[in-house]
């Protein structure tokens, strides 16, 4: 046997003990994993209860926020809760395609950049372009300091 091939079987060796210990820790996690969640099963239950139940909680708060901005044009309606106007671009891919290769922008070969024609169409009206803000209610990572400061007032 060569030296190249003693260094190959060694290194093989290695990978194989290396694989197998790998393997036998993770059947242990596997089996602490299971014991660990057969044992808090009450706990994490009621964690993705909360869960569903705080996003449930958070958009119909933004849906009522939203609701209120609409109505009123209020972009702070709450104690940690505000509006940002999302701008929403609406064009037929064929319309944006056409111009794309009449002016030489926003155009990759035989296509057409949307990122970049949506740029442009921010900046400058284009007769195909559709352009909408929409309301996005944004809340406070922190909505207790929000209560807290109104509270105090």
């Amino acid at each position: 046997m060569t030296t190249t091939e003693t260094a190959l079987l060694t290194h093989v060796r290695e990978v194989a003990r290396l694989r197998e210990a790998t393997k036998m820790i993770r059947a242990d996690l596997v089996s602490r994993t299971t014991e660990f969640n057969a044992a808090n099963r009450e706990i994490l239950d009621a964690e993705v209860a909360a869960t569903s139940r705080l996003q449930e909680a958070e958009t119909q708060l933004r849906g009522a926020a939203e609701a209120h901005y609409r109505a009123t044009g209020e972009k702070a309606p709450a104690p940690g809760v505000t509006i940002k106007l999302m701008t929403d671009l609406d064009y037929p891919d064929a319309d944006a395609l056409a111009w794309a290769k009449q002016t030489g922008m926003a155009l990759v070969p035989e296509t057409f950049d949307r990122k970049a024609l949506e740029k442009i169409a921010k900046a400058t009206p284009l007769p195909f372009v559709t352009i909408t803000e929409r309301p996005v209610a944004t809340l406070a990572k922190d909505l207790d300091a929000a209560l807290s400061a109104v509270e105090a007032q």
